[in-house]
């Protein structure tokens, strides 16, 4: 990013949802404000699911669903793997899968007016979990 996030990290351990094959969950806010409320200005969430074909299919109705309420879409390579990066009025999101697992980082448009931050950040957070 280039710049500090001043305040806390918050740690939210998901639970399993069979009902979408999803084992495991962990998000991570960064930069959240002291009182712990406001959307933290960067969001990266890691999720596993019982099979490839399971991870593609919720990386697939998260798009549906940030496109139902408007958001653009552009496609994007991140690390070597195809990802999809979408702007609503106030963030960038970036979704992929990455076998099993999914990753999804939002960056708050406070942080630049451009999904560059957010590929960036989900770029690091691949190399951080390697394959």
């Amino acid at each position: 990013l280039g710049r500090p996030l001043f305040g806390r990290s918050v740690f939210t351990q998901g639970v399993a949802q069979p009902s979408i094959g999803r084992t495991g969950r962990v998000t991570c806010g960064y930069g959240v404000p002291a009182s712990g409320r406001g959307t933290p200005p960067v969001e990266v969430g890691v999720s596993t699911y019982k099979d490839v074909e399971s991870a593609t299919s919720r990386v697939e109705a998260t798009v549906s669903q940030l496109r139902s309420i408007g958001a653009g879409q552009i496609q994007a390579t991140v690390s070597g793997l195809p990802a999809t990066a979408l702007s609503t009025g106030t963030s960038f999101t970036v979704l992929l899968a990455q076998g099993a697992r999914t990753i999804a980082v939002t960056v708050q448009r406070s942080l630049g007016n451009t999904s560059g931050p957010a590929l960036a950040v989900t770029e690091r957070v691949l190399e951080n979990l390697g394959q």
